[in-house]
């Protein structure tokens, strides 16, 4: 098997995983959805109950704050 035909084989089979699990999230999303139906709450969203895909989430302001505090700790530290 050549390196671009492996490289299209797993692209479908990852697309098929895919597939596979969105329709296994439609049913298990169904079924949770079902404790809602007489309640005064709403369901939560599809994407919320169950992620799915590479979607990246944005970073906060805190996290690079946080990196660089520690980071003059450490080169105080250092220094010592």
């Amino acid at each position: 098997m050549s390196w671009a035909e492996f490289v299209l084989r797993s692209i479908g089979f990852k697309e098929q995983r895919e597939f596979d699990m969105l329709m296994t999230r439609e049913i298990a999303y169904q079924a949770h959805t079902m404790q809602y139906v007489f309640g005064k709450s709403k369901p939560p969203k599809k994407e919320k109950f169950w992620h799915i895909g590479n979607e990246k989430k944005p970073i906060s302001k805190e996290i690079p704050e946080a990196f660089l505090k520690a980071r003059e700790e450490y080169l105080n530290k250092a220094k010592k």
